[in-house]
This record gives C-alpha cells, structure tokens and sequence, in this order.
C-alpha cells in the first residue's frame, strides 16, 4: 500500500492578553509540560504557535509561522521574525581585532 503523508505537528497555545499574571504564569510553566506529554507518547513536534487574540488565527496566520518557518529552515534563512521585546533590541557588536 501507498504510504500516508507526513504532516507537521503543531503545538498551539492561547492565552488571552487580559489574563491574570497566575494564569499567564501556569500557561507559560504548562507548555514544556504538554510539549513532553506529546514527546512521550511518541510524537515529535514540530513547530510551537502561540497567540494571545484567537482572531489572529486565520489560514495565513498560520501558514506564515508554520510553512514559511519550515521554507525559511530549510534554506537556512532566518526563522519567522518576533516584535521587538519591550525597550527594543540591544546590538552587540564583536570588537575589531585590529581596532584597539
């Protein structure tokens, strides 16, 4: 017989931006837990999604943080980008050996 496809397995969590502190604490201290739970049973993941507005969820959505970070992998491009964290991006520079 003819072999089934493989497809990616996604890990998809949710946790509303007006979440308490505790509930945004136990979702973020329970995904390496789930992520274990599916490993154990044999899975391998992935790709991990996360999003705070389920209304962002469309198709594109996905398939943006899901094939194209597969596409981007593949061809050793930089993976899907992530805003900038609060107070921005610090730029390290490696000093120049010859510059001293």
């Amino acid at each position: 017989g003819e072999a089934a496809p493989v497809l990616p397995l996604v890990l998809f969590s949710f946790c509303p931006d007006n979440s308490s502190v505790r509930l945004r604490m136990i979702h973020s201290s329970a995904k390496p837990a789930v992520r274990a739970l599916v490993e154990a049973a044999g899975l391998e993941v992935d790709k991990s999604v996360e999003t705070q507005d389920l209304e962002d969820v469309t198709e594109a959505w996905l398939c943006e943080r899901v094939v194209r970070a597969e596409a981007d992998t593949e061809d050793d491009a930089a993976a899907v980008r992530r805003p900038a964290p609060k107070g921005g991006r610090r730029i390290l520079r490696k000093a120049d050996p010859e510059v001293s």
